[in-house]
């Protein structure tokens, strides 16, 4: 299975979350910068491009005696998407928190709280995982997990959608 693109963003910073310099949130915590993206057409049956016009999502590092690390993530994160056939758009307000837990080979946990977007690259790997959708706005709890290869294992969702976002867009 392929990775969520959410998971593949956040699992990017964690080199970024070792090396840049504390911010302004206080000890440890560090900015998660988020350029834009295009997803492909198998998505939605459109590409959509994701920005990013609100980003002030912050997270911290933590370093296990085990080799595992904790990553906690917080702040406002608003995303944009776009179908860029149309260009018809909608902003949602994605801002989380959440808590990533990577072992040491690579393999990782994931939990995701409050309002969360969810991006499968394709519409199958939505459904093999029983998303409602390959592009959603999620409200509640959301646990995820890959393997040491960053293969997708588990998706499971607790709450409910606020937003399919390829049927606004469509």
């Amino acid at each position: 299975m392929r990775r969520l693109a959410v998971i593949l963003s956040i699992s990017a910073f964690v080199v970024v979350l070792t090396t840049s310099s504390a911010s302004a949130r206080g000890p440890k915590w560090e900015f998660l910068p988020a350029g834009p993206a295009t997803l492909p057409a198998a998505s939605c049956g459109f590409p959509v491009a994701l920005d990013f016009p609100r980003n002030e999502e912050f997270a911290k590092a933590t370093p296990n005696p085990d080799g595992s690390t904790d990553i906690l993530f917080t702040g406002s994160f608003h995303v944009s998407a776009t179908n860029t056939d149309t260009g018809k758009a909608v902003v949602v307000n994605a801002s989380g928190p959440g808590h990533i837990h990577v072992n040491p080979d690579g393999s990782a946990s994931f939990l995701f709280l409050g309002h969360t977007l969810i991006v499968f690259f394709s519409a199958s790997d939505a459904a093999s995982f029983g998303a409602p959708s390959a592009l959603f706005l999620w409200a509640g709890q959301v646990h995820s997990a890959l393997d040491a290869d960053g293969n997708l294992t588990t998706e499971t969702f607790r709450g409910h959608m606020l937003l399919d976002i390829c049927a606004a867009l469509s």
